[in-house]
């Protein structure tokens, strides 16, 4: 019986020592400088910081397309900022890096502006170009690389047939805007839209005989829409048409294509 007990008490000693041993190396992973907790405070961190750049990334992409379409050219740095000023998700929009100022900037001969949105903690700095030059004074890589950036690739007026980049190819880009629709010659139903689809939907396989189908839709009777019907490495063959009250009298025409790394 006493063998008994003592073997029941090394035992017991043993445990306990290995549940002190695992104990400190959970808290050891949990709290070192690579701990879990740190690992995954820095992961989130992360993802906050890229979701806040997606989303000033499409407002900027937004004013970009909006001015577009109006009036066939880029805004500049100003009309941006004005745009951001009255943008209820901006904090700020400043001349100068870490400056909350609330009035409205006059960009003049300034080459940059920096602006916060009210839910993130990050600063961020956009150039002439319209892109984001830095994130809380850290430079962004390929800032400078307007042509890769945004690029108009076709800029006419076809209804069907086959375009061709002469100089670009399909993977240059990530994604590619249409600007295509109907001008009225004889009625003033002209409509223009502008629609952003991505490299991997255009690249989808088109099975012989089948179509990629890009439409923007006015009402629930009417519409244009683009079929595209082969992608090649640096071209696209497509028709164009409108459908739908008197918009099916007009003739449809993509006007341009623009590549866009956003």
């Amino acid at each position: 019986m006493r063998k008994e007990k003592a073997i029941t008490l090394i035992s017991l000693v043993v445990t306990i020592i290995i549940l002190i041993i695992l104990a400190s190396m959970a808290i050891y992973l949990g709290l070192s400088n690579n701990g879990i907790f740190k690992k995954a405070k820095k992961v989130e961190e992360e993802t906050n910081k890229q979701t806040a750049t997606e989303i000033l990334n499409l407002k900027i992409t937004t004013v970009q397309m909006n001015k577009y379409a109006e009036k066939q050219e880029m805004p500049t740095l100003q009309e941006l900022a004005d745009v951001l000023y009255e943008d209820n998700e901006i904090q700020y929009v400043t001349l100068e890096s870490k400056i909350a100022d609330k009035e409205k900037v006059i960009v003049g001969n300034k080459t940059s502006i920096y602006t916060k949105l009210n839910n993130y903690p990050y600063e961020f700095e956009i150039n002439a170009s319209l892109q984001l030059a830095s994130i809380d004074g850290v430079k962004l890589a390929n800032t400078n690389n307007t042509s890769q950036t945004m690029k108009v690739l076709f800029d006419g007026e076809m209804s069907n047939g086959t375009i061709t980049f002469e100089e670009n190819k399909i993977d240059d880009y990530n994604y590619y805007e249409f600007i295509f629709g109907i001008r009225g010659i004889e009625t003033s139903e002209s409509r223009i839209f502008s629609q952003i689809v991505s490299k991997e939907y255009l690249k989808i396989p088109i099975i012989n005989g089948g179509y990629r189908y890009i439409s923007s839709l006015a009402t629930n009777e009417a519409c244009v829409g683009i079929s595209i019907t082969n992608i090649g490495e640096n071209s696209i063959t497509f028709s164009v048409a409108a459908s739908g009250n008197s918009w099916k009298t007009e003739k449809a025409h993509i006007y341009k294509i623009i590549g866009r790394n956003i």
